[in-house]
């Protein structure tokens, strides 16, 4: 990064970072499926909070009535239970596929949509902050479609030779007594 800086100046460099063409190297970067969980988190709690603000305000105006105040009390008790059922399994989702991405990038994915579009990722369940089954998903896929996986051997590129094999020391002997 310091290298960097030295060609270009601090505002090209803040908007190619805010841009996402440059990933922070700090420790103390958030990783965007994290910062996602969150942000959607809070946008969330915005929102209800602003209709129960409305609620409020329109049961105040209505304050005669005692049978249609109790009548409203029990819907908004039944929707705001229901709310925090959708946005609970909401949030589990969220979690769950973020829990599968960190999987996906530390087992060597190229690119994880194409492991979601390719792998059955029915087979993970996710509990308490868990997911459970994501091994042998990954296992029964890399096997399925190895080009999305990050290779364990590097290809060494020899001229005449095999892409991926190196010549032994011998042939390459033979190949300097021929000329």
């Amino acid at each position: 990064m310091a290298e960097l800086r030295e060609f270009i100046t601090e505002e090209t460099l803040k908007a190619l970072e805010e841009a996402g063409f440059i990933i922070s190297t700090k420790e103390d970067h958030i990783p965007k499926s994290r910062f996602d969980e969150v942000n959607t988190r809070m946008k969330e709690a915005e929102t209800k909070n602003a209709d129960y603000v409305k609620q409020l305000e329109s049961l105040n105006s209505s304050k005669g009535d005692v049978e249609a105040l109790q009548k409203q009390l029990e819907e908004m008790s039944t929707k705001a239970k229901a709310d925090q059922e959708s946005y609970e399994s909401r949030i589990a989702e969220i979690q769950r596929k973020s829990l599968i991405d960190n999987a996906l990038i530390k087992a060597g994915a190229k690119n994880n949509q194409a492991v979601w579009a390719t792998a059955d990722l029915s087979k993970v369940s996710y509990s308490d902050g868990k997911i459970e089954g994501i091994d042998d998903v990954i296992k029964e896929n890399k096997e399925r479609c190895p080009y999305l996986w990050e290779s364990e051997e590097t290809p060494v590129f020899k001229a005449g030779a095999p892409v991926g094999k190196a010549p032994a020391p011998d042939e390459l002997m033979e190949l300097t007594k021929i000329k």
